[in-house]
């Protein structure tokens, strides 16, 4: 994967529906993503809108907002020069500015509609994306989020799986086998367990699970019910299912390492295999708490000794 490629969050909870929902996904990350990108101050977001309203390029549902502000005479379009400058050389908005800063102070619900356009239009040039109606991406993801907030009253928050951009193109609108959805359905879950960390210690069964959806074992009864799940599962519940899958993996890139060592699995995306043991080693060296106990019991024996050598010294002070 390229080390600039941009990543889009969304709940494993999604996952359950692979390959049929990578609209939903697509639409859903990248509107994640958009609440991420930070705006200055609202002048910023309003000159955008005019200058996008200006080229005709609006979404229906802010030009719906925009030309009733135009009916109302709230704001008064620059029918001759569009906004720009007498000699067409630059864009500086004469009206509209303070216009939609006003209304932009009393009509939270307009202020709050050019402020998510702003963030989707900045995510779309972020990630290097010339597609998609941000009109319909933003209402699949709400109508996405009503599904993930559902979903979490069974089972609290789900956890997040990061995607980069290059490998949701490699699947999205693209024609893959069911195999390599499963290798997706694997991939993300390794991710998911993964997390911000560069590797992580597992076990093929938790692996299993995640690849249903379900971030924990009390949730599986209700993934394997879905269409589909429960042929997958019962397919790498099988040893020899899991271990070609986890070793495809590794053989197609999806994964650098991969390492079995005391009934667990160590996976990384950031370590190559050879580079493991090493790396683990220092993992369970960080975990171990007998070792940190015997450390700790050092560190307090020294520091008893320094206060005895201190009450010493006090003592036999002139």
């Amino acid at each position: 994967m390229a080390k600039d490629a941009k990543y889009i969050p969304f709940p494993l909870y999604l996952i359950s529906g692979l390959p049929g929902n990578l609209d939903e996904i697509f639409d859903y990350g990248i509107s994640k993503f958009a609440k991420m990108v930070e705006y200055t101050d609202l002048s910023t977001v309003y000159r955008q809108v005019l200058y996008t309203y200006y080229r005709g390029d609006l979404p229906a549902s802010l030009l719906r907002k925009i030309n009733f502000l135009a009916e109302e005479e709230a704001f008064i379009p620059d029918e001759d020069y569009n906004g720009f400058t007498g000699d067409g050389q630059e864009f500086n908005p004469e009206t509209g500015m303070d216009e939609f800063t006003q209304v932009g102070e009393q009509d939270e619900d307009f202020r709050q509609a050019c402020i998510d356009y702003w963030q989707m239009q900045q995510a779309m040039k972020i990630l290097k994306l010339n597609c998609g109606d941000i009109d319909v991406m933003m209402a699949s993801a709400v109508k996405t989020q009503q599904a993930i907030d559902d979903w979490e009253k069974k089972g609290d928050r789900d956890v997040t799986v990061m995607m980069s951009i290059n490998m949701m193109f490699e699947f999205y609108g693209k024609t893959k086998t069911p195999y390599e959805i499963d290798l997706l359905r694997g991939f993300l879950s390794i991710k998911s367990i993964i997390g911000n960390k560069e590797l992580a210690g597992t076990t093929k069964d938790y692996i299993l699970t995640r690849m249903t959806g379900a971030r924990k074992k009390d949730l599986l009864p209700q993934m394997l019910k879905k269409a589909g799940i429960k042929a997958m599962y019962d397919t790498y519940s099988k040893r020899y299912q899991m271990d070609k899958l986890l070793s495809e993996l590794l053989a197609r890139g999806f994964i650098t390492g991969k390492l079995a060592h005391n009934r667990r699995i160590y996976v990384s995306t950031h370590f190559k295999t050879t580079e493991l043991p090493e790396a683990v080693h220092q993992l369970l060296l960080r975990n171990n708490t007998k070792i940190k106990r015997d450390r700790n019991t050092a560190i307090e024996q020294d520091a008893r000794a320094k206060l005895k050598a201190l009450i010493k010294a006090s003592a036999t002070a002139p």
